[in-house]
């Protein structure tokens, strides 16, 4: 789905959701793709823009719509939306401290998580155990994030030869 530019600040919640939609194997990612979109339109409805640049929300609504999620329960939605974002966050956190170590795939996969955890907003306060995991171990994921975008940045302007000075065009 093409974002319009005003509506960037969703595009993460729309990504997740569009990649939730093709995870056929995982019965509760259709579920999380659900609430990413509620999440993203009550963010989007918040930017204050002129209804007729919302056409795009409208375009969410019904894909929602269509979605056989919609007479879920908030609590469910809230324990599935929350174990998944707990999950995929120890996916990203086993690789962390596995023998490899950290990948891009790794941060990668720590800013999904990120995005997990910031849909949880929707259901209101959260778990005071996945508060405390949050406070603990999300500085140190930013920093693995930080990181890696460092090293891609340093390797495309190697192989664009910028940082010798030969920038090729």
């Amino acid at each position: 789905m093409e974002i319009p530019p005003a509506f960037k600040p969703l595009t993460t919640y729309i990504r997740r959701a569009e990649e939730l939609d093709k995870d056929v194997c995982n019965s509760n990612a259709s579920v999380v793709a659900y609430h990413c979109r509620m999440y993203a339109i009550d963010k989007g409805m918040k930017l204050g823009l002129p209804q007729s640049e919302c056409e795009f929300l409208f375009k969410i609504m019904g894909v929602i719509e269509k979605s056989p999620h919609t007479s879920l329960s908030k609590d469910i939605g809230k324990t599935t939306c929350e174990d998944f974002a707990l999950h995929v966050f120890h996916i990203a956190d086993d690789e962390d401290r596995g023998a490899a170590g950290a990948t891009m795939g790794t941060a990668k996969t720590f800013y999904s998580a990120s995005a997990y955890f910031d849909i949880l907003e929707q259901f209101g306060e959260l778990e005071p155990d996945v508060s405390s995991m949050l406070i603990l171990y999300i500085p140190s994921t930013i920093v693995i994030i930080f990181v890696y975008i460092f090293i891609l940045l340093y390797r495309s302007a190697k192989s664009a030869n910028i940082l010798s000075g030969k920038q090729q065009i």
